[in-house]
């Protein structure tokens, strides 16, 4: 009853908080100042209509070990903001615990600074200290948010894919790995057509960025086209084997894994 009793209290504890993480620096310092008008005037305002409770680490005023409280707080929040500015290593020591255990985080970063290639597959918001700038990232927020509230078919992230695309490498069957691979072939398109597209719009230039847009739908239609036909042979052979129902579910998980992918570079491109 006592075990029942704290996990109760705990989960009250943290139900509706959204821990942000971010550079925070001493109290005065520049870092501190920015950090605090980002806090203020972009994500309070844009968790505003969802009923989140932020908290940044500066703000847990409980007793015991701070360390401790602020990996709770990473583990346990049903939302997580990290802000990549400026390229803090507890940020990122911190927003790797977050996608160990895969559940929601939303990344931001201010514009003009180069998102780091580790998450360069991942949707970030950017934000700058202008009217404009704030109310859009605002508006990124809010439809982020309300995409992790509607979404039933799980948190990908670069770790939870990495151990996923793991798992069916060293399945021993071929059809696994076969998904495997092509999975990765995906992500390294991704990654590679979206840092392109940075480069090319950070020195403005716009025809030749959509020129290369162009030989990217291109390409990612092939793709796609490729991929579900890949998808249904698969699902036919599961099917003419007459597997066991183990093996059924674990090529049906595999086959959500790729289907994810697809889903994730149609929307990220």
């Amino acid at each position: 009853m006592w075990v029942q009793d704290r996990i109760v209290n705990l989960m009250k504890k943290y139900e509706n908080k959204c821990f942000v993480i971010c550079p925070i620096g001493a109290e005065g310092s520049k870092t501190r100042e920015k950090s605090n008008m980002v806090y203020s005037n972009i994500v309070k305002p844009a968790l505003a209509d969802f009923e989140y409770d932020p908290i940044r680490a500066d703000q847990v005023n409980e007793s015991g070990i701070i360390t401790s409280q602020i990996i709770q707080y990473i583990s346990n929040s049903p939302l997580l903001i990290a802000d990549l500015t400026d390229k803090n290593p507890n940020v990122f020591y911190e927003l790797a615990i977050r996608h160990m255990i895969k559940k929601p985080c939303l990344l931001i970063i201010e514009k003009e600074q180069s998102i780091p290639f580790d998450v360069a597959s991942s949707r970030v918001i950017q934000y700058d200290f202008t009217i404009e700038g704030g109310l859009a990232a605002i508006d990124q927020i809010k439809q982020i948010v309300k995409s992790i509230h509607s979404d039933k078919t799980g948190i990908d992230n670069p770790i939870s894919i990495a151990f996923d695309l793991a798992r069916l490498k060293e399945s021993g069957n071929p059809l696994e790995e076969r998904i495997a691979e092509i999975a990765e072939n995906i992500n390294e398109i991704k990654v590679s057509s979206m840092l392109a597209n940075r480069k090319l719009s950070a020195i403005n230039q716009i025809s030749a960025n959509e020129y290369l847009q162009e030989k990217i739908e291109e390409i990612e239609s092939q793709i796609l086209y490729d991929l579900k036909r890949f998808v249904s042979q698969a699902l036919l052979k599961i099917k003419k084997q007459g597997l066991s129902e183990v093996e059924i579910d674990r090529l049906q998980d595999s086959i959500l894994i790729i289907e994810r992918k697809i889903e994730n570079f149609k929307l990220e491109q």
